[in-house]
């Protein structure tokens, strides 16, 4: 069975260097080995202009254009692909793929949210109903070009297949955002609540009383304890120094008590703090550098608020870390990059691919909860009813889990009926998978 192709690229320094990420990501997503080669004759696949060339350029990719190209649209059974530069999208792969893989529309999109954010509204996806990974069914269509020209034997099936078939369905995240005020009922606690008769004074009891009780001392024990039950594990975001408001005082001393209670199938990634995209390099070496002092190593990292750019990314690269999870729209479930498997991202400023994985995430609680205005009820509803051809990464907040004796029933039935669809397991454990499989 041929698992190894060969490229030859003559499109222009810029586009051989986007070239080549695109067709490496389509490798690993197919299950395929690329080597790149200056032998035109005897290469797979030509990439240019020339008569033999099995991929090429529309001329046409502008950046500051991409919201006024008018795409075209590609039959595909039932659904309508969009095709946004020249006209079969398997022969005009590389940029229709670039559009999403790069993120280029964060940079062509001006306005921004009160997070310094871009949103949803202003996207792609939003302008034409993209609700699936767009850039899996480009690669798809590729494919399948391959194997009927030969490239590829007709019986290949992609990495994601294999994946898929194995068991493994997704991952399960939870960013602990909010943990109680006090270590235990304390003197200090009573003395502050009683000088306060007020309701505001009352809302602050109930505060107190639910994060004592309901946010309890093992609160993460008890994500991990239903977890378990239906075999499964997750990972836990943490946020280890206080750089905002929004960062809620965390008390990291709490923080490290229950991280240790946890087992070792669960996972601790780094919830980078809301002003580490004012200053990168500041509060990322803050943040890991109080891991380290309580010998705790992440390999991971999200945004809080998913707050991220490239600057950002660059310095979590330098830093050592592994994978990232940043890149989604915090105002809906979806595909930001069009694709739900993990990939290496690419640096549009230098022009280069990046060594660090992004691992997509395809749902957020909050998207539902806070932005959207619905229940946790129906976030968990919606997302049983998610297509099986794509792999899920599911993010629930700490607080939205124990927030009511309800929400942690909802969550023990949401999980019983996830597992029926397969396996979820931590980012890193299914980020291992990926890499160690071939097709």
């Amino acid at each position: 069975m041929k698992k190894r192709i060969t490229v030859f690229l003559s499109l222009g320094e810029r586009w051989n260097s986007r070239g080549e990420y695109v067709l490496r990501t389509f490798a690993d997503y197919a299950g395929l080995m690329l080597d790149i080669t200056d032998d035109e004759a005897t290469t797979d696949i030509i990439c240019g202009d020339s008569e033999r060339s099995l991929l090429k350029l529309s001329h046409k990719f502008d950046p500051s254009e991409i919201f006024s190209i008018i795409p075209h649209y590609y039959k595909m059974g039932e659904k309508e692909l969009p095709v946004f530069y020249g006209g079969d999208p398997a022969t005009y792969l590389i940029e229709n793929a670039f559009l999403f893989l790069s993120d280029i529309q964060s940079y062509a999109i001006r306005e921004r949210d009160d997070h310094d954010r871009i949103s949803y509204s202003d996207s792609l996806q939003k302008k034409y109903d993209i609700q699936y990974p767009i850039v899996e069914e480009y690669f798809d269509l590729f494919l399948a070009a391959l194997k009927k020209s030969g490239v590829v034997d007709e019986d290949h099936i992609t990495k994601k297949e294999r994946i898929l078939n194995s068991g493994i369905r997704g991952t399960l995240s939870h960013d602990i955002d909010i943990v109680r005020r006090y270590p235990k009922f304390h003197s200090g606690a009573i003395k502050y609540y009683l000088k306060k008769f007020s309701i505001k004074w009352a809302k602050e009891v109930c505060g107190y009383l639910r994060e004592r009780y309901l946010i309890s001392p093992d609160m993460l024990h008890r994500i991990e304890k239903v977890e378990k039950k239906q075999g499964m594990s997750s990972t836990f975001f943490v946020i280890p120094i206080s750089t905002h408001k929004k960062d809620n005082k965390l008390n990291m001393g709490i923080i490290i008590d229950e991280i240790r209670k946890l087992s070792d199938d669960m996972e601790i990634g780094l919830h980078y703090p809301y002003e580490t995209l004012s200053d990168p390099e500041k509060h990322l070496n803050s943040s890991i550098s109080e891991l380290s002092s309580a010998s705790l190593k992440v390999s991971g990292a999200r945004a809080h608020y998913l707050r991220t750019d490239i600057k950002v990314l660059r310095a979590l690269e330098q830093a050592g870390i592994e994978y990232d999870s940043s890149l989604a729209f915090a105002q809906m479930s979806g595909y930001r990059n069009g694709v739900s498997f993990p990939f290496k991202m690419y640096d549009i400023e230098k022009e280069a691919s990046m060594n660090m994985w992004q691992i997509p995430l395809t749902s957020m609680d909050q998207s539902f909860i806070g932005y959207g205005g619905r229940t946790l009820k129906e976030f968990f509803s919606n997302e049983l009813e998610s297509p099986p051809t794509a792999f899920s990464h599911i993010l629930v907040h700490n607080y939205n889990i124990l927030n009511t004796r309800r929400s942690i029933n909802l969550y023990k039935d949401f999980l019983v009926n996830l597992k029926k669809s397969g396996k979820y397991v931590t980012l890193t454990e299914y980020l291992s998978e990926w890499k160690s499989v071939s097709g």
